[in-house]
């Protein structure tokens, strides 16, 4: 996004922040109803690993590949 990374921050910010609140909205009441201990922490694991996700895909570059492609690379051993 050579010049319009700004306005893609704009727009993508609150477009994560959304996103990452309703994850957080739903699944926060689903981890107390919850019996066991062990079933709220891998949910609330999983959650914090969505909304990471999430924010990672979404953030727009200025210049070079994205960070998800960068990631993904390094990971796969490229």
């Amino acid at each position: 996004m050579n010049g319009s990374a700004g306005l893609a921050r704009i727009i993508t910010v609150p477009i994560t922040l959304v996103i990452n609140l309703l994850l957080i909205a739903f699944g926060h009441p689903l981890s107390l109803r919850l019996k066991r201990l062990s079933y709220k922490v891998l949910l609330r694991a999983f959650i914090m690993i969505i909304t990471l996700a999430v924010t990672l895909y979404m953030y727009p570059q200025e210049s070079g590949p994205a960070v998800v492609d960068v990631l993904w690379d390094k990971l796969a051993g490229k």
